[in-house]
């Protein structure tokens, strides 16, 4: 779960909502090239399911694909003694495994953030202004396990 939090935190730290204006094909709505804003994270395990709605210090998170490879993710997260909003910057690559920019695919995260193992790989889906983030692994000892990262774009 901790992983899964950290992953989450990069992508979410990552995120976006604004109108976008620009007139940059790759930045148009189905594209996953733009700036994100955490919206839930959905974890399954064994077929239980429990959905978390990111409060409004999460969703001042941002995520940023860039054309170049490039992910930048500015984390916040309230869950602290203190019950302050605070900030974490993260920055990292990502590369397409296979799919397209404009509706699907796979894709690996690289950076000394991420996981334990510095990638993850993660399925993704655009349509409109939403994006998934979705990774499989295992919980329980051998049960799979799926969490997915919801955004919603800002930019």
């Amino acid at each position: 779960m901790k992983t899964i939090k950290l992953i989450y935190g990069i992508l979410i730290g990552l995120m976006i909502l604004s109108s976008c204006s620009s007139d940059d094909d790759d930045n148009s709505p189905g594209s996953i090239i733009g700036v994100w804003k955490p919206l839930k994270e959905t974890y399954v395990c064994s077929g239980n399911e429990e959905v978390t709605d990111s409060n409004s210090c999460e969703q001042t998170s941002r995520l940023t694909f860039l054309e170049d490879g490039t992910l930048t993710a500015l984390e916040k997260d309230d869950d602290n003694e203190s019950g302050n909003c605070e900030s974490f910057n993260l920055s990292a690559t990502w590369a397409l495994i296979d799919g397209d920019l404009t509706s699907d695919g796979n894709l690996t995260i690289t950076g000394e953030e991420v996981g334990e193992e510095g990638s993850v790989d993660l399925f993704f889906e655009v349509s409109n202004n939403t994006l998934k983030l979705t990774q499989s692994d295992t919980c329980g000892g051998e049960n799979p396990s799926t969490s997915i990262s919801e955004f919603e774009r800002v930019e």
